[in-house]
């Protein structure tokens, strides 16, 4: 007998429901969401066992420590399920997801357990650069807010110029957040070092901080967001996944206009950073050329710098497929043969 298993995991409980081959609930049961309990309804089923759950803040805690107990796991994005009118409660949502499963509408999101531990230090080390860029527009906004002008970056090195406010109460404030930002730049340099220890270790890293505007952090956040390039059977569907195409919408001959499918800025960011690094601080390269070629030919610099990310996106997966480093020469061949690829894709 093949059960299929909804679950609706929260913090503090977990809803079970399963579901025979015919559709009957044979068990629906609420437990405390710690190892013990959730296992003991698993254990406690006898068959085959199939289970879905939504992707949330549990996901890879329960993934580890289900994936061993069931036969076939799917961990689901909830943006994708069909939506049901009426009451919502735990129940009738693990219910609806056990009736999914059992029907075969679901996909399930990617999951890679060995990379999980770095897939955790990329995911912190984000948010630490989203403090550090708050705290530096707070201390930009202290300045402003008196008129007083600041340009660049030399600011957040220069606490002393906090003695051109005016005001001692804003004068209070800014000592506090340069104490602030030396404290987050500090953990930064802690998370560099943690990168590079991942670097030494895995020998895909090392080939793609080869990539012109790659370094050891990009390398590793491309490449735990990545994980397998078989996943992706051609650079298109990257592109896609990296949110730098727009798909048209058309039906009956009718253009509805274009959008960008759901996929993970985090990786868009990493190819859009390499691009402006191409573009803005690095030597002649074979991108720097490609760019050079798209500006000559009439593009503006926003296209042109998002062809290079979607040629560095290419070039990515080429790398992550291939036992070879990055090789100039032979994409300066490449660039030859071919032309840039609309933004816009069908």
């Amino acid at each position: 007998m093949k059960n299929y298993i909804g679950l609706d995991a929260h913090s503090r409980t977990s809803t079970f429901v399963v579901l025979d081959s015919k559709g009957r609930q044979i068990l629906h049961k609420t437990v405390a969401s710690t190892e013990r309990e959730i296992l003991r309804v698993i254990d406690g089923l006898k068959g085959s066992k199939a289970l879905v759950f939504e992707e949330c803040h549990l996901a890879d805690w329960l993934n580890t420590l289900l994936k061993p107990n069931v036969d076939e796991l799917v961990i689901c994005d909830p943006a994708r399920i069909s939506k049901k009118r009426g009451a919502k409660t735990d129940l009738i949502d693990a219910h609806h997801l056990a009736q999914e499963l059992r029907a075969e509408n679901l996909v399930g999101v990617y999951h890679n357990e060995s990379l999980l531990e770095l897939r955790i230090l990329c995911s912190h080390y984000s948010n630490l650069i989203c403090d550090i860029k708050r705290v530096k527009c707070r201390i930009k906004s202290l300045f402003n807010a008196q008129a007083v002008r600041v340009e660049g970056k030399k600011v957040y090195d220069t606490p002393s110029r906090l003695k051109e406010l005016k005001s001692p109460s804003k004068s209070l404030a800014g000592q506090r957040l340069y104490e602030q930002l030396e404290l987050l730049e500090s953990s930064k340099k802690r998370y560099v070092e943690e990168f590079e220890k991942f670097h030494k270790k895995h020998t895909i890293i090392r080939r793609l901080d080869t990539i012109p505007g790659f370094d050891v952090i990009r390398s590793c956040i491309a490449f735990a967001i990545i994980g397998e390039a078989s996943r992706f059977r051609s650079k298109h569907q990257l592109w896609s996944y990296a949110e730098l195409v727009r798909h048209r919408q058309i039906s009956d001959g009718l253009n509805y206009g274009e959008r960008k499918m759901k996929g993970r800025s985090d990786l868009k960011n990493v190819f859009l950073g390499a691009a402006h690094s191409v573009v803005c601080l690095s030597k002649k390269n074979s991108l720097k050329r490609y760019y050079d070629r798209l500006r000559s030919e009439g593009k503006d610099h926003h296209r042109a710098k998002k062809a290079v990310a979607r040629k560095i996106a290419a070039i990515t997966l080429a790398v992550m497929k291939g036992p070879k480093h990055y090789d100039d020469l032979h994409e300066e061949r490449s660039h030859r043969k071919t032309t840039s690829l609309p933004e816009t894709t069908r």
